[in-house]
């Protein structure tokens, strides 16, 4: 929906990119120690041996070139790196999406991930995108700085600036919450592991602050942290979620705060004074500091007891970061916000000006949690929920020709949508769930046309009507869906490849709520070279390289795609009918040989010996159910 094409606005930046400097790094992903929260030291997945994994800046026309190795020690666990917000346009292979656009790279197996940043500035990340390993710590901030000055095309200026990660923390291992706490039958409710701390920490000049083991160690997070200011100065605060779960409000006591950039794109300055941030979303702030520095103040970064099922005594929802102007005054007091509003983005205003278009194609996705007939709560998109297909579909819809088209080839439980090259796409998606939900496009920037806040509500503020034509609306790469809300979103499909939409919280994307966008498979099959160690790492695994989601060059012959579970069906089903008539005829048995027996009508051997004859004759043939439905 987007009439300028992206790719033709970036063609001088592409063409100045030849000269671009390498940013590249050597990543051993690996397991550390750490206590970051200060409250509990566990076992991290790290880099080189050390958490926090690396902060990397970059200028924009740089490559960054990342040499991930999997040294985590283990045949049967994979790993790989998503760059969060990142466009890779002719190259969605190095995307990072386990299952989409690669197969997991195995233990000590290395994947070169190259990052093109040409068309893009801002703020982004890095983090683990398998097997829930950014929740155990792999993750860490990318920022793409402008080649000159500021990159905005406004006089706005500042004289410093630093990154604020917010993020949750758990003290047990991600797989064993997932697979003993949540996705189990004895959480019906599908209640997420609550954290056991907020993990608040800084970097500044490319560098955690003061130093990574003080961030490690929890020397310079949460409370500890102090972050200094001078007077007079004017700051950009760049601030990412990296959380699993928390929505975070945050707000400098009696400092005037201004939006200026939301998941990369630029914006004209928008006053607030408490900042929303969802799991994955990333906004810049300027804050004015104070022209005397006799006083320090107190940063509240507090966690939203909306995204919890229930508050734990332990949990400090609340923290004071120190706002320090004078190290030798005492420090602010906790800053209280009995009252906060939620940041409506559709009022943002990006400066680089792009129109809304007519659509050419419309989606629309219901987003929901059930009951599965494996016991599980589990997240879906119109009544499917995603398991990761064996065939990586930028792999499919390579390989597949003309049939790349066909959704099924991809396997009914990827979820897959498949669309021509530059259509204008339209997608409205229902979040019909008790909770926000943040949801998160890959290679992206959507435009949000449409925000409802209550979809059932009348009130034109809550749910206002869809606006054709609009001049330009916001855009961003991770939108939240309240609870019965709805957004219309917007793109141009200018960017071929098989894009993972999800939501971000990760014990829903555990869970299955995910479908998959194929994106111009035409134009991929024309423009596309898929890197060989790519190719190399699904045959270390087993799985296909090319063909449907089982590996074969077929749009019918599916058979040992992932298959189920399926949402459990309440009710009088077929199964559940033929088993009460079972069971009412076995009881009907049962009473007769009782009756027959009391009569004493045949002695106690006969009796036996017609048990014996009855029972031989079931165990011989099919029970009900089966000879009625017609399975061995």
């Amino acid at each position: 929906m987007v009439k300028t094409s992206t790719f033709l606005a970036a063609l001088p930046l592409v063409i100045a990119n030849a000269h671009a400097a390498i940013v590249e790094q050597w990543w051993n992903i690996s397991y550390a120690t750490a206590n970051p929260d200060g409250l509990y030291e566990r076992r991290v997945i790290g880099v080189n041996g050390t958490w926090p994994p690396p902060a990397i800046t970059a200028t924009q026309g740089d490559i960054i070139r990342i040499h991930a190795y999997n040294g985590l020690g283990d045949p049967d666990i994979g790993t790989a790196l998503h760059s969060h917000g990142m466009m890779f346009n002719n190259s969605n292979w190095y995307d990072g999406a386990v299952g989409i656009t690669q197969c997991s790279i195995p233990m000590g197996h290395t994947l070169d991930y190259e990052i093109d940043t040409s068309i893009q500035t801002g703020t982004y990340w890095f983090h683990g995108h398998y097997l829930g390993q950014y929740v155990d710590g792999l993750r860490s901030p990318l920022i793409i700085e402008p080649k000159n000055g500021t990159g905005r095309s406004d006089d706005l200026e500042w004289d410093d600036e630093f990154t604020l990660v917010v993020s949750d923390w758990y003290h047990r291992q991600h797989l064993d919450l997932l697979t003993n706490e949540f996705l189990t039958w004895h959480n019906p409710t599908g209640a997420e592991p609550v954290p056991d701390s907020a993990l608040i920490y800084l970097v500044k000049d490319g560098q955690y602050y003061p130093s990574p083991e003080a961030v490690s160690s929890g020397k310079a997070t949460n409370d500890n942290l102090s972050i200094p200011f001078e007077a007079g100065k004017k700051y950009k605060m760049r601030i990412i979620n990296m959380s699993a779960l928390s929505m975070f409000l945050i707000a400098i006591d009696q400092h005037d705060l201004q939006i200026i950039e939301v998941d990369g794109v630029e914006v004209e300055p928008y006053p607030i004074d408490v900042l929303t941030i969802s799991v994955a979303q990333r906004y810049s702030v300027i804050v004015q500091a104070k022209d005397t520095a006799d006083v320090n103040y107190a940063m509240a970064v507090m966690q939203s007891e909306e995204m919890y099922d229930y508050i734990p005594d332990e949990l400090v929802l609340n923290n004071t970061i120190q706002i320090t102007y004078n190290s030798d005054a005492p420090p602010a007091p906790e800053a209280v916000y009995d009252e906060t509003v939620d940041l409506d983005d559709t009022v943002l205003v990006p400066l680089l000006k792009r129109e809304m278009a007519p659509a050419d194609i419309e989606f629309v996705l219901h987003a929901n949690f059930d009951t599965y007939d494996d016991g599980t709560n589990r997240g879906n998109f119109n009544n499917v929920t995603f398991q990761e297909p064996k065939t990586p579909s930028i792999l499919t819809a390579l390989t597949m020709g003309n049939d790349s088209f066909n959704n099924a080839v991809y396997g009914q439980m990827t979820n897959a949508f498949a669309y021509p090259h530059m259509a204008n796409i339209q997608l409205t998606v229902y979040n019909w769930d008790a909770g926000p939900h943040p949801f998160h496009f890959h290679g992206h920037e959507f435009q949000i046309v449409q925000k409802s806040q209550d979809v059932t509500s009348d009130d034109l503020e809550d749910n206002p009507p869809l606006i054709e034509g609009q001049e330009n609306p916001i855009r961003r790469d991770t939108v939240t869906i309240p609870s019965n809300g709805k957004v219309v979103l917007g793109w141009r499909a200018d960017n071929p490849g098989a894009w993972f939409f999800h939501c971000h919280i990760d014990w829903h994307l555990s869970s299955g709520l995910a479908v998959v966008f194929v994106e111009a498979p035409e134009k991929l099959q024309e423009n596309s070279s898929v890197p060989q160690p790519l190719i190399d790492q699904c045959k270390y695994w087993g799985l296909p390289t090319s063909g449907n989601v089982v590996g074969l060059n077929s749009t019918t012959e599916i058979t040992g795609q992932p298959w189920g579970p399926f949402p459990l069906v309440i009710g009088w089903t077929p199964k559940a009918i033929l088993s009460i008539i079972a069971c009412t005829i076995t009881a009907l048995i049962g009473a007769f040989t009782v009756i027959w027996y009391g009569k004493d009508e045949l002695g106690q051997k006969d009796v036996e010996e017609e048990i014996k004859k009855k029972l031989q004759a079931k165990k011989d043939k099919k029970g009900l159910v089966r000879r009625i439905t017609g399975r061995s």
